[in-house]
């Protein structure tokens, strides 16, 4: 747990941070947001004391972090940056074992360890364990970032704009690969982030700050749906409903697609019994997809192919690892009403519906 206790911080006359007191529970994420210069990234920094608080006090587990030594402190706690900070001339794997190395672990331990976490972060420890930063993309920087914050296994892990220097689509899948690791392993997350999304989407607690001080902290269903003021409600806009589909994974929610392989051939009688569906994804002998169909264009006993329509799976597909608001910016986009759900190879896996997006906003009342 880590609690602050009217912690202010001052830069001679600037009150950077005024009085701040809140509470993070264990095992659970809370976001910092705000505009910028509201004082976010002052806040972690002295979780870790990188810096020092002018007044109050800031406990985990209930010691103040003063009375611990600031190298013995730092190695407890994982700190992810937006620009990653690798080191060069390190390969992965030392990169990920700083820590580890610094604690005294013996190298085979280090090595499975680094594995380990690699496979954890969905990069494969034969491919990427022996690369060096400067042959890894954004987006694979970024998962060696988390990695090494969690080499030694702190309960504690600060995380400062983690993924606002990669682009959108690996935005995406690293909020959503991150979602799927904390419900893993239930570490004591403090992220800092400037795009309301993301925080609604990683978050059990919001941390909103205006001027160095705490607007409202309370849970992101409860920021959308009861704003505390002006700031606030300026702040979440007027979209607040679908803001909250932010929340939800389309893993949670994708159901077995309806699909035809391409060269796969239906008598008469298979298209009249598949007729009430009508609509199916088209994808080939690898489970690529290719195109969609419509039954009623097809001709008895001729390739599935021949009738297709071809389509661009990243124009109209989305990852498993998207939110359920990018499912309906995407059926809204394409003008359909089920998006394909796909894997990182762009293999069908799933699909979403605009009744499963209904379903999702009919859970309770934000027009409040």
């Amino acid at each position: 747990m880590i609690e602050f206790r009217g912690v202010s911080k001052y830069y001679g006359d600037f009150r950077a941070l005024d009085n701040l007191s809140f509470t993070v529970e264990e095992g659970k994420v809370c976001v910092l947001i705000g505009p910028s210069g509201c004082g976010k990234s002052t806040t972690l920094r002295l979780i870790n004391r990188m810096i020092e608080p002018s007044s109050g006090e800031i406990l985990v587990d209930g010691r103040n972090v003063r009375t611990v030594r600031s190298e013995k402190l730092r190695r407890g706690v994982g700190y992810v940056i937006q620009n990653v900070g690798l080191l060069p001339h390190m390969t992965v794997e030392q990169n990920v074992s700083i820590v580890p190395r610094l604690l005294g672990w013996d190298d085979r331990k280090m090595k499975d360890r680094s594995d380990e976490l690699l496979d954890l972060v969905g990069l494969a420890p034969d491919q990427y364990r022996s690369k060096y930063p400067h042959q890894l993309s954004g987006g694979e920087a970024q998962r060696i970032g988390v990695a090494r914050a969690l080499a030694a296994n702190p309960p504690i892990l600060l995380m400062d704009e983690p993924f606002g220097a990669v682009d959108p689509l690996n935005r995406e899948t690293l909020q959503g690969e991150f979602t799927s690791i904390q419900r893993k392993l239930k570490k004591t997350v403090i992220f800092v982030t400037h795009d309301l999304d993301e925080a609604i989407r990683v978050a059990d607690t919001v941390v909103l700050m205006q001027s160095g001080r705490i607007v409202q902290h309370d849970t992101p269903e409860r920021l959308l749906a009861q704003p505390k003021n002006q700031f606030a409600r300026d702040f979440v806009g007027s979209d607040r409903a679908l803001k909250r589909l932010s929340r939800f994974i389309v893993h949670d929610y994708m159901h077995a697609p309806s699909m035809l392989r391409a060269r796969e051939r239906l008598s008469s009688s298979e298209i009249a019994d598949r007729m009430k569906q009508r609509y199916f994804w088209v994808v080939d002998e690898n489970g690529f997809l290719r195109g969609w169909t419509d039954l009623k264009e097809s001709l008895p006993d001729e390739e599935v192919r021949g009738y297709m329509t071809q389509i661009k799976p990243m124009e109209v597909g989305i990852t498993e690892f998207a939110s359920m608001r990018d499912a309906l910016s995407r059926m809204m986009g394409q003008g359909i009403k089920e998006v394909p759900v796909l894997d990182s190879k762009w293999r069908l896996v799933g699909a979403v519906t605009l009744h499963d997006v209904e379903a999702i906003t009919e859970q309770g009342d934000l027009a409040q």
